[in-house]
């Protein structure tokens, strides 16, 4: 049966999950969300304002922003070349 991913176990999920591997450690997927959103929270404020239309350096930043704090490194560029697809 496949998870949320398509795939019967995604590469950058913990093994037997469907949870991300992330740099907090959490294998629990409310417990990931409830961390993200805080998180996310939190890096938004670093976030300053530019008006439209957006660069491709800006979404990058943004997203740099907001995942530096949980995800790491190669699951972040996957996440970016999904969002790009």
């Amino acid at each position: 049966m496949s998870d949320k991913y398509g795939v019967d176990q995604a590469p950058d999920c913990y093994p037997g999950t469907n949870v991300l591997i992330n740099l907090l450690g959490l294998r629990n997927a409310d417990d990931l969300d409830e961390a993200e959103r805080y998180l996310n929270e939190v890096a938004a404020m670093k976030l300053e304002f530019v008006l439209p239309p957006y660069s491709l350096a800006t979404l990058k930043n943004v997203h740099h922003t907001l995942f530096e704090k949980s995800t790491p490194g190669p699951v972040k560029h996957a996440l970016w070349l999904s969002v790009k697809a």
